[in-house]
C-alpha cells in the first residue's frame, strides 16, 4: 500500500468520528462571528481530503472560496473525488479538474482550490489580506514550536480568526490496565519526536497556540471534542492500535519495554477481537478571534 493510499484511507476512516466529536459550542461561536457575510474566503491548513470544506461549507451557507493548503502534491486528485462524493450526497452539483472545483446548491456556491505548499511557505503562496477565516482540522499537533509561533504571528498580523478542531489531548482504554499510562506516554513521546523543521508539539500545541493568540489580544474558546471508539467499530480500533505499533518500531526502547508494549498490544487486540474493547481519544476544539 502506498503512503498516499494509507493516508487517504485513514482520513476517510476518521471522518465520521471527527464529525461526531466536533464541539458544537465552539462551531456555533465561529458561525456567529461570520454572520451573514458573503462571499467569504477560507484558508484551510493541512487540508487533506477537504473535511473542513465538506463539514463547514453547508453550515456557513454564504458563497465561499476555499483555499486548501496541503504539502503533498498527490492529495488534490483524491481530495476532489472524495469531496465530490460527499457534497453530491448533500445535494450539491459541481465539477472539478486537477486543482480547482466548484459545487453549488439552491442557496450558495463553493469554489475550491488546492494550494500545494508547506506551512512555512504560506506567505509566499496565499494572499492573507484576502482571507476571512482560517481553519485547521487535526493539524496543530504536527506543528513545531517555531511553526506555532509563526502561525500565531501571521494570524495576528492580519487579524484573522481561527477555528482549529480535533486537536489531540489524550487516550484511554476500557477495560483499564496498569500498563496503559506508560504505553500511552511513550506513544505521545513519539508524537513529539524530532522531524524536519523541529520537534512536534503534540498535545501541547493547542494550549500553546491559544496562549500565543491571547497574548496578541485574541479572545478564545476551547472545549472538548472526543472520540468514543466502541466494540462495534473494530476497523477504527485496529487502525489506532496499528499507529501505536508503528510508533514502537520507530522508537529506541529497552528490550523490557519493547516486550511490555508488545504484550499490551496483543492483549488489546484480543479484547478487540472478542468485542470487549473501548478506546477514548480526547481532543480540543479551539475558536480564536481578534478582540
Amino acid at each position: 500500500m502506498s503512503d498516499l493510499h494509507f493516508d487517504t484511507d485513514w482520513l476517510r476512516l476518521r471522518f465520521p468520528f471527527d464529525e461526531a466529536a466536533r464541539n458544537r459550542e465552539v462551531e456555533a461561536a465561529c458561525l456567529r462571528w461570520l454572520g451573514n457575510r458573503s462571499p467569504l474566503t477560507i484558508l484551510d491548513l493541512g487540508a487533506g481530503l477537504g473535511a473542513n470544506c465538506v463539514h463547514l461549507g453547508p453550515r456557513i451557507r454564504g458563497d465561499q472560496r476555499w483555499l486548501l493548503l496541503d504539502h503533498d502534491e498527490r492529495v488534490p486528485a483524491a481530495g476532489f473525488e472524495w469531496m465530490a462524493e460527499r457534497l453530491s450526497a448533500a445535494g450539491y452539483e459541481g465539477a472539478w479538474d486537477g486543482r480547482q472545483g466548484w459545487w453549488a446548491d439552491a442557496g450558495h456556491r463553493l469554489e475550491v482550490a488546492y494550494v500545494t505548499a508547506p506551512l512555512d511557505r504560506l506567505m509566499e503562496t496565499v494572499s492573507l489580506s484576502e482571507v476571512d477565516l482560517v481553519t485547521a482540522n487535526a493539524s496543530l499537533d504536527l506543528l513545531s514550536w517555531k511553526q506555532c509561533e509563526a502561525l500565531a504571528g501571521m494570524l495576528a498580523d492580519f487579524r484573522l480568526p481561527l477555528l482549529a478542531t480535533i486537536n489531540y489531548a489524550s487516550m484511554s482504554f476500557e477495560p483499564m490496565g496498569t500498563a496503559d499510562l506508560p504505553i500511552t506516554g511513550l506513544y505521545e513521546q513519539h508524537m513529539t519526536r524530532e522531524q524536519a523543521g523541529g520537534a512536534r508539539l503534540g498535545k501541547q500545541a493547542v494550549s500553546l497556540l491559544e496562549e500565543l493568540l491571547e497574548q496578541r489580544g485574541y479572545r478564545t474558546l476551547r472545549k472538548p471534542a472526543n472520540w468514543v471508539v466502541g466494540p462495534d467499530q473494530p476497523e477504527m480500533q485496529g487502525a489506532l492500535l496499528a499507529f501505536m505499533e508503528r510508533a514502537l518500531a520507530e522508537m529506541e526502547l529497552m528490550p523490557g519495554m519493547v516486550a511490555q508494549w508488545e504484550a499490551w498490544l496483543e492483549l488489546r487486540r484480543a479484547e478487540m477481537a472478542r468485542g470487549a474493547l473501548t478506546i477514548r481519544v480526547r481532543h480540543f476544539d479551539l475558536w480564536a478571534h481578534p478582540a
